[in-house]
């Protein structure tokens, strides 16, 4: 993983006009891995949506999310760091590639949650405004860990 982002950092470096390139191929990249691991966290909304319908959130992944979730209309599959802050990382800084991976986690949030992310402009750039805790508390998001319950 860090190997491969490390090249493409490399490359970009040596080769600027190709950005829009990199930034599909790395768009791809964080997504595909986003999946591998477990959702970390979930809002507390979502949580509560999931106990009614006896939906397990700890189990669902984007890719497994239809099995609960048919359209896609209920919950909404939110990179708690946008991926375009991800690739700015990996293109424009010198950041260690392992911090930047390690900034890539989910939180099961509702669509409606995420709709209010979006109005207040906090879809693709949360940094600026204090990062991705702070945006979720002026949307009124409260976020737990996404643990199998007991």
């Amino acid at each position: 993983m860090v190997e491969l982002l490390e090249q493409i950092r490399k490359c970009y470096k040596t080769n600027k006009k190709d950005k829009a390139l990199y930034k599909k191929i790395l768009k791809a990249y964080f997504r595909y891995l986003t999946d591998k691991f477990p959702v970390k966290y979930k809002s507390e909304k979502a949580d509560d949506v999931a106990k009614e319908k006896g939906i397990p959130l700890y189990k669902m992944t984007w890719q497994n999310q239809t099995k609960w979730d048919k359209k896609r209309e209920l919950f909404h599959y939110e990179h708690c760091n946008p991926i375009s802050e991800l690739i700015e990382d990996v293109l424009e800084t010198n950041r260690k590639i392992e911090d930047i991976i390690k900034d890539d986690y989910v939180c099961w949030i509702l669509k409606t949650e995420d709709e209010k992310l979006n109005k207040k402009g906090f879809r693709s750039e949360r940094r600026k405004y204090g990062g991705w805790e702070e945006c979720y508390k002026k949307c009124e998001i409260e976020i737990l860990d996404n643990k199998e319950e007991n």
